[in-house]
């Protein structure tokens, strides 16, 4: 038999494991869709930091009421009862959610940029001028295969 603590820690364990999956679907999604279908890449001056801020809103937003209903469907179902009351006051826990998502993010070393898409104008650090390619950097095939991509 199951203890208290036991279960707690069950739902939590699968709370965290489904939030953190579906963060990260989601941004991956918005991601796909900022660059994919409105075009927009880090290199857009206002649109790139707003696109970024809400794909990282709406990410945060999504996996905390998703990891609520998981948490408390994993609870139910090995209990009976729910693991978190008072979630129901929707807008307040979306404001929660919202708030704690961004600020993990930001906290954590992200930029709302980051989730759009490079600028395909500056092809990774090969492309930015200045960056020599002599011969105490690389030999000649090397410079080459550079050169190429």
């Amino acid at each position: 038999m199951a203890t208290a603590s036991d279960i707690i820690v069950r739902a939590h364990l699968t709370e965290a494991v489904s939030a953190g999956a579906l963060f990260y679907a989601t941004a991956a999604a918005g991601q796909r869709f900022v660059g994919g279908v409105l075009r927009i890449s880090s290199a857009s001056w206002a649109a790139a930091p707003a696109a970024g801020l809400s794909t990282i809103t709406a990410a945060s937003c999504l996996s905390g009421h998703a990891a609520i209903l998981v948490a408390n469907a994993v609870a139910t179902g090995l209990t009976g009862s729910r693991v978190h009351e008072g979630h129901d006051n929707s807008l307040q826990s979306t404001t929660a959610f919202a708030t704690a998502g961004v600020l993990s993010f930001w906290l954590l070393g992200g930029r709302p940029v980051m989730v759009c898409p490079s600028d395909l104008r500056f092809l990774g650090a090969y492309a930015r001028i200045g960056l020599k390619a002599g011969e105490e950097y690389a030999g000649e095939q090397m410079r080459g295969r550079i050169q190429v991509r």
